[in-house]
């Protein structure tokens, strides 16, 4: 494996300096349209270096240049669509300056030697690409300036750089495992099984993304491997490498955390809301045996008052499993002798609540049926002889080429009879295993579509899905730009320790900073049994999640380790499924403007320093804040940032910014609610269900004004508070349901009931509970007046959007 990262490891002081070009001089330019300009610069050796900038939006410019004699336009999957430029850009030059400016950004090149600006419309420089005189000692670099280097073997690195200013931190490129701060971290994007979660290199989901905290991001349309350094070989300078000649990048501007994070998913896309069921509890191990395992795990979680929604088999419901004891051995068919009937079965688990998910991965055996099939086809990438492509780390193995429609139709068509059997999701496990040395259907060798693979992998499931089931939904390992478009995604095979614990978080909330708004991980961890005071406090955020999940190697089921920590468990997957309102309301605003549900501090407080340092605590939505404990403590130091924050459990008030060490028994995980929040909670359930839930308690924190957007479906009611009335406030109105709401988590709540839909005008109150003084109607609302720690005013409201 080590091998894979050894090609990019050359030393610039030794290297010939004669492999290298650097882009020295801007020659000229022409306009090619209001917003796009061809540039013709010239490297060091007088060669000619073609070029391109595109305005996509005010915030947005694409830039391009190669060493190849003209731009070949590379279209990726990972965009959306191909951008086109747009707004009109006004052209500055004079004899040693260039100058594109638009109304957000300026784009300023000095011509001789290149020096390349992005300045904000306040002049402030954003980024700065420099000439190879500020690199180093002539000759003899540490980080090469933008351009190119011809390998040993005759293949090309390009190159981008700049200056490193002395207060910048950089954020993203996917799930990695170390600090969120990227600032004097090097890392190499390239796909492999990480075996854990405890390395930057190794790692199952690389994304080309990243932001400054100096309010701009960088996405670069390319799959190839790419090295970033960020202040690690110098610190005064960072550069990001590709192996291809082609650089090709957006620079998105904020300036917030948030704007780029949005702007980018306007990009390469977001995600489509999950299913409602999918934000309940998802409950595995590595393996179950047979039916009667499963249909066990089933009635224990009931019995034993468990909420779950989900159970997973691994690999052995898979016929041939057992025969070639290999998780290649991937048929897409069961083994009925250890589960027969599994449409029975299925349908058994159905009356009780549960939905089946069942594991797969894209290798084919060359002893399986699919595989000869597949070959006839020529469904499968080619070596150089003309065969099937090998998998190095399973030679009995190829791989579906996802970039031929034909194979994915072909792959996808071998789900149907799963899902129509009730099989509700399939886990798209590995992926990483795109051999190099293969040739692909749409012309891609192996160096380019290794990273791309696991992207058209599980967008060809995710579409079966949504095909047979009507929705679109997989449970993936690997990951990459676009990705998110498609689904959710888990950590990982992860250790049980709490160090790994605390890797694991920081991955998390390092793909939310990725354009990621759906993620989740292994509770207790993947290998091994973990400790019972580590299962609980994984539990209790892990329950606190996107989305949560039980898996390991050795049982995950809250009895196996002890009553204590079934009664933990039991408390927060109880609350987990009275936030699945909550939950959901979020997922459609991720799915609107790519926020994600677990947000790292620096998305709702970027202007606080400290937030940005901030990486084991996090914000599930905005209101509530969540602090795992990592370490075998009963308490931990922890951050507030501004403003005030109600103690879930206690209802003491906190204020920030403020440093706090705070007691944490084992059945307490640090829980605060935002001031000014409403949070809308279920009664809870044993599963999520398919009707909306019938009661809402609208738990309400005030110091002024609050607002929440309640989603149930496409249209949301508008929960508004203030110090002395609550209100909601209607599209066409809710079903028939019970509405409660309680200020400051005192003991009195005031409670309304509304039957039948609101459909233009509001319809009479059918119950009024909660001490009310009276209500009254008008054309548009109707006015509830209660006694509730102080005069509280209801209103129902109907409004038009």
């Amino acid at each position: 494996m080590a091998s894979n990262y050894e090609r990019e490891e050359f030393t610039l002081f030794d290297d010939d300096m004669g492999n290298f070009s650097f882009l020295s001089e801007l020659k000229s330019f022409i306009p090619s349209g209001e917003s796009a300009f061809s540039i013709e610069a010239l490297s060091q050796k007088s060669e000619r270096v073609p070029v391109s900038m595109e305005f996509i939006s005010d915030s947005i410019f694409r830039m391009r240049y190669t060493c190849e004699k003209a731009l070949a336009r590379k279209s990726t999957a990972m965009l959306v669509a191909e951008p086109l430029s747009s707004g009109k850009v006004k052209t500055e030059e004079s004899t040693h300056d260039l100058l594109f400016k638009g109304d957000s950004l300026t784009v300023a090149f000095k011509k001789k030697p290149w020096i390349m600006k992005v300045l904000d419309s306040s002049g402030k420089t954003l980024m700065k690409s420099s000439h190879a005189d500020e690199f180093g000692i002539p000759n003899r670099y540490r980080v090469l300036p933008p351009g190119f280097r011809k390998g040993p073997e005759g293949g090309v690195h390009v190159f981008h750089s700049g200056y490193l200013f002395s207060d910048e931190h950089f954020y993203g490129l996917g799930e990695k495992f170390s600090s969120l701060d990227r600032r004097h971290q090097k890392f190499i994007s390239w796909h492999v099984d990480a075996h854990g979660t405890n390395s930057n290199e190794w790692a199952y989901k690389n994304i080309p993304f990243f932001f400054s905290s100096r309010g701009y991001g960088i996405f670069i349309n390319s799959s190839f491997r790419i090295v970033y350094d960020f202040g690690e070989r110098s610190y005064v300078s960072w550069f990001f490498s590709l192996e291809d000649s082609l650089m090709d990048f957006f620079f998105i501007y904020g300036p917030s955390p948030r704007d780029i994070i949005a702007r980018y998913t306007d990009l390469t896309g977001r995600s489509e809301v999950p299913p409602r069921w999918s934000f309940g509890l998802w409950m595995s191990r590595c393996m179950y045996k047979d039916r009667g395992e499963v249909e066990e795990v089933a009635a224990g979680l009931r019995s034993s008052d468990i909420p779950c929604d989900v159970l997973h088999i691994d690999p052995l419901w898979l016929k041939g499993r057992k025969e070639r004891d290999r998780d290649s051995a991937c048929e897409l068919s069961w083994d009925e002798e250890a589960f027969p009937d599994p449409g029975g079965m299925i349908e058994g688990l159905k009356k009780q609540g549960f939905r089946l998910s069942l594991w797969e991965n894209p290798y084919i055996h060359e002893g399986s049926a699919l595989y000869q099939e597949g070959k006839e086809k020529g469904f499968f990438p080619l070596d150089s002889q003309g065969n099937p492509a090998r998998l190095a780390e399973d030679p009995c193995c190829t791989l579906v080429d996802f970039s031929n429609p034909e194979a994915c139709r072909w792959f996808a068509a071998k789900h149907e009879s799963l899902f129509r059997t009730g099989v509700a999701v399939m886990k798209t496990d590995y992926g990483e295993y795109a051999p190099v040395d293969a040739r692909y259907h749409n012309g891609m060798t192996g160096s380019e579509m290794h990273n791309l693979y696991p992207l058209l992998y599980n967008k060809t499931i995710y579409e079966a899905t949504k095909k047979y089931r009507g929705y679109g939904l997989v449970w993936g390992r690997s990951a990459y730009a676009g990705s998110q478009r498609y689904p959710l995604y888990w950590s990982g095979d992860s250790r049980p320790g709490f160090n790994e614990m605390a890797c694991v978080l920081r991955g998390g909330l390092s793909m939310a900073l990725s354009g990621f708004p759906f993620w989740s991980h292994d509770i207790g961890g993947f290998i091994g049994k973990p400790h019972e005071i580590l299962y609980i406090r994984w539990a209790q955020w892990g329950l606190l999640s996107s989305h949560a999940r039980c898996h390991g190697t050795t049982p995950r089921e809250p009895w196996h380790f002890g009553e204590r920590a079934l009664e933990i468990f039991r408390t927060y997957a109880k609350l987990r499924y009275r936030l699945i309102p909550y939950l959901y309301s979020y997922a459609h605003v991720a799915s609107l403007t790519g926020m994600p549900l677990m947000r790292p501090l620096l998305l709702e407080f970027p202007g606080d320093r400290r937030a940005w340092e901030e990486d084991l605590e996090y914000l599930l939505g905005r209101e509530l804040l969540v602090a795992p404990v990592c370490e075998a403590e009963e308490g931990r130091a922890l951050y507030f940032p501004e403003g005030k924050w109600l103690d879930f459990w206690t209802g003491k008030i906190y204020s920030g910014p403020s440093d706090v060490w705070y007691d944490a028994p084992l059945d307490i995980l640090p829980l605060f609610i935002r001031a000014n929040s409403i949070i809308p909670m279920s009664p809870g359930m044993p599963s999520v269900g398919e009707e909306p839930e019938k009661q809402l308690t609208c738990e309400v924190y005030l110091t002024d004004r609050a607002e929440f957007l309640f989603y149930e479906g496409n249209e949301p009611l508008l929960f508004r508070a203030e110090t002395d009335k609550w209100e909601i406030l209607f599209h066409t109105g809710p079903s028939k349901r019970t509405y409660m709401v309680r200020f400051n988590q005192t003991s009195s709540i005031a409670t309304v009931k509304v039957e039948d839909r609101l459909i233009g005008e509001l319809n009479d109150l059918k119950e009024v509970q909660g001490s009310p003084e009276g209500w009254t109607q008008t054309d548009d609302s109707v006015i509830v007046k209660f006694r509730a720690e102080g005069e509280c005013t209801v209103i129902l409201k109907h409004v038009e959007y």
